[in-house]
């Protein structure tokens, strides 16, 4: 009755696995999002009562045993193999808890690589902001070399103009002295003359600020080489901590990998050590079935046929579902090594994933290099424009003064108007001084020649300018084919992106895959286990039985003495019927009769001996077969006790490894501290940047408006040309009166010059020039604007993809995992010291056994020694009373029978 209870209660507890079973699977297929939250859950609910259950059998079964004498080693074993249970089921349940953190991670992952894709789409958009820009800036460039081109051919009619007008005013003043209007002539000398002073106040004044801007220019080339040294050192560092970064990461993954194959080959020897307990298991049902059997025989003798059929029957039942039990267990090793089978292949595919992630990682770092490359130009390009803004400010707030003066002279020249017209009331008084005066114009000339002189300078910085001008232009087409590889690399960066991104959704289709496959496996895991526990309570239930059977065994015995003593008391009767049969007849009837049951007696008794011989020969095969087991156990041991050696070397190997690894994150932190201040740095450089460029283009405006402003100077020259004209025209009136003169002073000759206006010619064409210089020279700063503007921006995404707290937590994790890593590792060495007690265990079982078996054997030769004996009796019993062989009833011819020992009785 406890036995069906017990097999009732299995059989319910398996119903209810598989009932879980289903829905669990129910609910992975209809709920994607959140479900492995709700499995566990519900796993944790079922695992509660089940564990509850099995404690209470334990406590039931442990109690029976108690009371039982003889069952000591047997409650041993139970008890053992109880505990060996709870690990397995505690280890099962940190295996989920490695699984479930597995998943978390998998699914930060998949929101990092959705964040790296945002980042992606944010770098095309800039990058086709680039691209119009550099566009722009070509065009700017194109018409700022046309603008160039047609300053260069005015330059030249100018300079053509100004040679015949030199070569005219040389006339002219061989005979400015023999004209009548000499005041007037003076005066217009003198004029002249404080023009050309404020001219070559103006040229000095000029010279000094192209000096200023050169120092400056020398200064700021010597910054950006200082910025360009510290960013190659500061990018050497980053190499250096990016290499350190991998070389790590390839180490952790290594010691992943190897975790993991440790855990499958612990995982491998856990089943072959549940497959050896079962195998043991029914080699030990085995012998206490045919234990019982034996029992069963030699206890009832009387009730021969139908129990003795009965227990046949029994054994036959017993033998099939040993068969298809063992049919199962191979059923369950083949579908395992499939799994292990499947699992390595899982991953290595997960291998691969992982060197395709580091791939790309080592791309990402290449064009980050990239970037920061041509942020450091931008940064470099802003300061410069800065510094150049400054400057024309300086030139800006000098040219408002030269205007200023300019404003000044006109009203000192209408002062000058009014007293040239008392001048003129005063021309008697002049003619005092007027050798003076002639002096003066000899010291002029002298003058004139040291202007020509530095006119000839002028000319030959002029040349050095347009040198300059050359090497710019070169300059020019370097920059437009620096722009051009820039947006091949460009492209060539947005296919790249492209690529990755097919890799990335390749990648997350592969990965949930490999997600449904680990679901399935672990529903096959949740159903070898629960075979597990009811194979234990088979187990359980067959102990019992053995109990029970042995009770028999013993009352089976005391029946046998029984039996011997009913049959010598049979004897000492049968004597005192041979001493009655002389006297009566009517007795020999009664005793044919009892003669003729006894036969058949004796010919069930054969054919139940026969029976005997036949499970004789049945336990003789078992008995060899165990022993081939325990042979093979012997060697399952021995190769197990080579592989323990082989783990404990591969732990201490690990060992070290780990504390290599622990120090290259000791040193991963330093840097990362390193890198956090850097990084804080660079925050404040990039505000003080925003603040520079907010300057720079409030200074661009302002350029663009004083550009705006070249009007004025072109009217100016409107006006200097119209009084040229007039001055021609008065120079005509002077030629005209040399050729008719009056005959005043015809006996002195005046010699004098006029080259104040020519001088003024000559520095309007400078200044013009100088203008168009500037021009392309702010030309060529908002070209260098816009590209330190885009350098910036550039520098900002960046920073912005640059690692911040999110690289800190990162490394957090890591160290979360190495320590769970290592307390794995500490579980396994444990583990691996209760692995060598069990086998210990097991060599101490093998050997209790073999005792047992030869117990056994010596109990079957015991039995043999009883049924000859039986035997023999029965043949001293058959000659004793003369009877003969069974199955054989032979009578004679004279109607007479032999029975019993060698008397003839004869029948009427």
């Amino acid at each position: 009755m406890y036995t069906n209870e017990k097999i009732n209660m299995g059989e319910k507890d398996e119903d209810e696995g598989d009932t879980d079973r289903k829905d669990e699977t129910h609910e992975d297929e209809n709920q994607e999002d959140g479900a492995e939250e709700k499995e566990e859950i519900e796993e944790t609910t079922e695992e509660l009562p089940r564990q509850a259950s099995v404690r209470q059998v334990y406590k039931d079964i442990h109690a029976q045993l108690e009371d039982m004498e003889g069952m000591e080693n047997f409650d041993r074993e139970y008890t053992r193999l109880f505990q060996e249970y709870c690990k397995i089921t505690s280890y099962a349940e940190t295996l989920d808890e490695e699984n479930y953190m597995m998943v978390e991670k998998i699914k930060d992952y998949e929101i990092k690589l959705e964040k790296a894709i945002e980042i992606n789409n944010a770098n095309r958009e800039i990058i086709s902001r680039y691209k119009n820009d550099i566009e722009y800036a070509r065009k700017m460039m194109d018409a700022s070399h046309f603008r160039e081109m047609n300053s260069q051919e005015v330059m030249e009619a100018q300079t053509k103009e100004i040679s015949q007008l030199h070569n005219k005013i040389e006339r002219l003043s061989r005979l400015i002295y023999q004209t009548d209007d000499f005041d007037s002539a003076k005066q217009e000398k003198e004029e002249l003359l404080k023009e050309k002073e404020n001219l070559n106040r103006e040229i000095t004044m000029m010279k000094q600020r192209i000096e200023n801007v050169n120092t400056m220019k020398e200064s700021f080339e010597n910054d950006i080489l200082d910025l360009k040294r510290q960013l190659e050192d500061k990018i050497d560092e980053l190499k250096r901590l990016r290499q350190e970064m991998k070389d790590k990461t390839k180490q952790y993954n290594d010691s992943s990998k190897k975790l993991e194959t440790e855990y499958a080959k612990c995982k491998s020897e856990r089943v072959s050590a549940e497959e050896k307990i079962k195998e043991l298991q029914a080699v030990l049902i085995d012998k206490q079935t045919t234990e019982e059997k034996l029992n069963f025989c030699i206890d009832q003798n009387e009730h021969y046929k139908n129990e003795f059929f009965n227990a046949s029957l029994e054994i036959a039942k017993t033998n099939k579902e040993l068969e298809s039990k063992m049919r199962d267990i191979e059923k369950l090793t083949r579908d395992n090594a499939n799994k292990t089978k499947d699992l390595a292949q899982k991953r290595d595919e997960l291998s691969k994933l992982r060197l395709e992630f580091s791939r790309e990682g080592i791309k990402r770092e290449k064009i980050s290099r990239k970037l920061e490359t041509a942020e450091a130009q931008k940064i470099s390009a802003q300061r410069d424009a800065e510094r150049f803004k400054s400057i024309i400010t300086e030139l800006q707030k000098n040219l408002e003064t030269v205007k200023k003066q300019a404003d000044e002279d006109k009203t000192e020249i209408c002062d000058l108007q009014k007293e040239k017209l008392i001048l003129s009331r005063n021309i008697l008084q002049a003619a005092a001084t007027a050798h003076e005066q002639s002096k003066q114009l000899k010291l002029r000339d002298q003058i004139k020649n040291n202007l020509q002189i530095e006119i000839d300078n002028f000319t030959i910085e002029s040349q050095k300018q347009k040198k300059e001008i050359s090497s710019l232009s070169r300059e020019r087409d370097r920059c437009i084919l620096e722009t051009k590889e820039l947006t091949q690399k460009i492209n060539e960066l947005l296919h790249e992106t492209k690529q990755k991104k097919n890799t990335i959704i390749d990648l997350k289709k592969k990965l949930t895959e490999v997600d449904t496959k680990y679901q399935m496996q672990q529903n096959l895991c949740q159903t070898l286990e629960g075979e597990r526990n009811s194979l234990n309570k088979l187990l359980l239930e067959a102990q019992y039985n053995i109990s029970d059977l042995k009770k028999e065994i013993k009352g089976l015995n005391h029946q046998t003495e029984e039996l011997k003593e009913g049959i010598a008391a049979k004897e000492r009767q049968l004597m005192k019927k041979q001493s009655i049969l002389k006297k009566t007849e009517k007795e020999r009837e009664h005793m044919r009769v009892e003669l003729q049951k006894t036969r058949d007696e004796l010919e069930s008794s054969r054919q139940e001996i026969f029976s005997l011989n036949i499970d004789m020969r049945k336990l003789e095969k078992i008995i060899r077969e165990a022993d081939t087991l325990s042979k093979k156990q012997m060697l399952e041991n021995e190769h197990l006790t080579n592989e323990q050696t082989i783990l404990g070397t591969q732990l201490a190997n690990k060992t070290d490894k780990l504390s290599n690894l622990y120090e290259k994150e000791r040193l991963l932190q330093d840097a990362l501290l390193k890198g956090e201040t850097q990084y804080n740095q660079r925050l404040e450089d990039v505000r003080l940047l925003k603040l520079e460029i907010k300057k720079l283009r409030h200074e661009r405006n302002l350029l663009t408006k004083n550009i705006y402003g070249t009007t004025d100077m072109r009217q100016q020259n409107f006006h200097l040309e119209r009084d040229l004209t007039r001055e021609k025209l008065k120079c005509r009136a002077l030629e005209e009166q040399l050729q008719s003169p009056l005959n005043i002073h015809r006996w002195r000759k005046f010699e004098g010059t006029d080259p104040e206006k020519f001088e003024l010619l000559q520095k309007i064409q400078y200044l013009e020039k100088r203008v168009l210089v500037e021009t392309k020279k702010s030309v060529d700063k908002e070209s260098k604007l816009r590209e330190i503007e885009n350098t910036c921006n550039n520098l900002r995404e960046l920073l912005s993809r640059q690692p911040g707290p999110e690289a800190a937590e990162r490394l957090q994790k890591t160290q979360r995992v190495l320590k769970e890593r290592d307390e794995k590792i500490k579980c396994l060495i444990v583990e691996l010291q209760m692995n060598e007690t069990q086998v210990t265990k097991f060599i101490s079982d093998i050997g209790k056994t073999k005792e047992e078996l030869l117990d056994f054997k010596k109990k079957y030769y015991d039995l043999k020694l009883l049924i000859d004996k039986a035997k023999i009796h029965e043949q001293e019993l058959s000659k004793n009373f003369n009877l003969p062989p069974i199955a054989a009833t032979t009578t004679t011819n004279n109607n007479t029978s032999f029975l019993g020992g060698g008397y003839n009785i004869t029948r009427k």
